[in-house]
C-alpha cells in the first residue's frame, strides 16, 4: 500500500480494499473549486459469473465521477473512480469493478445519502441541503 492511498483512505475514512488511490488534485467543477480524489477499483472475480470458465482479458476501464462528503462544505470533494473492466473469451459477458462505496448504476456514494437522510431530519429546505452535498434537490427530493 503506498502512502497516499493509506492517506486518502485514512482522511475520508475509506476501508474498501478493492478502492486504491493513485492521485489528487483541485478542479473547477460546477463553478466552484473541488477537490478531486482518483483511484483505480480492481476486480475481485477471477471466473466469469456468465459461463464460470476463467478466459478473462482486460477490457479498459469505466471513469465515474462520484459525490463525496465534505467535512467543508464550500469545497466540494469529488471520487474520479475508474473502474476495471473484464471480458470473458468464451462466452463474451463483461465484467465491471464495484465498490461498496457507490450502488452500481449510481453516481453518489452511500455515505453522501447518509449525510443528505440526516440532514433532512431537521428544519431546513431541500435546496439547502442539496447545496451543502453537492447535489441537485431534485436528488435530495
Amino acid at each position: 500500500m503506498n502512502s497516499i492511498d493509506h492517506y486518502i483512505k485514512f482522511s475520508l475514512s475509506i476501508k474498501d480494499q478493492n478502492v486504491v488511490f493513485f492521485d489528487y488534485d483541485y478542479q473547477l467543477i460546477k463553478s466552484r473549486r473541488a477537490k478531486v480524489y482518483r483511484a483505480n477499483v480492481k476486480v475481485t472475480c477471477e471466473r466469469c459469473p456468465q459461463c464460470g470458465f476463467d478466459h478473462l482479458s482486460h477490457n479498459g476501464h469505466y471513469t465515474a465521477r462520484v459525490a463525496y462528503p465534505a467535512a467543508n462544505a464550500s469545497e466540494p470533494v469529488y471520487l474520479e473512480l475508474h473502474k476495471e473492466r473484464l471480458i470473458c473469451k468464451d462466452c463474451g459477458a463483461s465484467v465491471m469493478a464495484t465498490t461498496a462505496l457507490v450502488d452500481k448504476y449510481c453516481c453518489i456514494s452511500k455515505p453522501t445519502r447518509q449525510k443528505i437522510f440526516m440532514q433532512l431530519q431537521d428544519d431546513r429546505t431541500q435546496c439547502s441541503v442539496a447545496r451543502d452535498n453537492s447535489v441537485s434537490p431534485s436528488t435530495v427530493c
